[in-house]
């Protein structure tokens, strides 16, 4: 199977980032009374903390103490202005508190927390924003067109904003429609864009995502779901180096016109077929590659020479081989 030309404008990158962030990046505010600090962990990575919450959408924040101080509860969270935020502890953690957005203005949360050294108090201020405009985009493409695969998962990138037109702060529930409705599950908005579960159908498909109360503060967008026997992928370019080790990007794609890029990392199997010429990063004939590592493959330069490999996607339960060809360039 021969892969196809087209131009891509940027490789899988944001599905992957969305799964590794994890708590490794908090946005984190310290408390007025500079005696607790507050954080939550927004899925696209982000470290700041002062995004406003939009009007109708929850936010689960968590309590810690600074200067060594240990907390090991919220004791109690009452806000300031219960008709623009409201606050509750949580059911869920000990140290946290949930807060809703009920109109936008900005309300102060004061909070009371026990620990080992006894009771502390701090507050902090949060800014409810109601949603002015919505933007969707594919994860894997600046173009208005993409495809994804039948029964996997996908995520579309989708950005609200007030009318300052600053990010705003997303939750569990989104104001989406998906036509047709032929989803194995529900969907859910987070700062990293909207989550869909596969698609059971392959077919067109259009994604309406709507800022409520809004004139305008709408976006739609189209893409196509398709089966594993219409992905295919763009021809490779570029020089691999004798004794050095290249990240080549594989970039999967329809098989058939238009060509649309396909927004999925693949599990991938690696067999060179010049051993003599190009190896794995660690010299390996043969190798497997992750979904985590975005359909990007380490190939190292042996010999000057055509370096061949061949590729194949087990998920998808067929024997079909990409097969692949660079240069590798002398070392001198």
């Amino acid at each position: 199977m021969n892969a196809s030309r087209h131009a891509l404008s940027s490789a899988i990158a944001l599905l992957t980032l969305v799964a590794l962030f994890g708590c490794e990046s908090r946005a984190v505010q310290e408390g007025a009374e500079g005696k607790l600090q507050f954080y939550y962990e927004p899925a696209d990575g982000s470290t700041k903390f002062g995004r406003p919450l939009a009007v109708g959408n929850s936010l689960t924040v968590f309590v810690e103490g600074l200067d060594d101080r240990k907390i090991e509860r919220v004791v109690e969270v009452k806000s300031s202005d219960t008709g623009v935020l409201t606050a509750r502890t949580s059911e869920r953690a000990l140290h946290g508190i949930v807060l809703n957005g009920v109109k936008a203005g900005k309300a102060r949360i004061h909070v009371s927390a026990s620990g080992p050294e006894g009771g502390v108090g701090d507050n902090i201020e949060i800014e409810v924003a109601a949603v002015q405009e919505v933007s969707l985009k594919h994860a894997c493409t600046d173009g208005a067109n993409a495809a994804y695969l039948q029964s996997r998962p996908a995520m579309l990138a989708m950005k609200r904003r007030n009318g300052n037109r600053d990010l705003v702060g997303q939750s569990a529930t989104c104001p989406v429609r998906i036509e047709p409705a032929a989803l194995e599950g529900g969907i859910k908005c987070d700062e990293a864009g909207l989550h869909m579960p596969g698609v059971t159908q392959p077919g067109a498909v259009r994604v309406t995502a709507t800022a409520k109360n809004a004139r305008g503060g709408i976006d739609s967008l189209g893409f196509q779901v398709v089966t594993g026997e219409l992905i295919d992928f763009l021809p490779i370019e570029g020089t691999l180096q004798q004794n050095h080790t290249t990240t080549i990007d594989l970039m999967p794609e329809t098989a058939v016109t238009p060509h649309w890029p396909v927004c999925h990392a693949f599990e991938l199997s690696v067999d060179i077929v010049t051993p003599s010429v190009c190896s794995g990063k660690g010299g390996e004939r043969s190798f497997n590659v992750g979904r985590e590592d975005e359909n990007k493959i380490s190939l190292r330069g042996v010999a000057p020479g055509n370096c061949v490999f061949t590729v194949m996607l087990p998920e998808l339960g067929s024997s079909d081989l990409w097969e692949f060809s660079m240069p590798v360039s002398s070392a001198n």
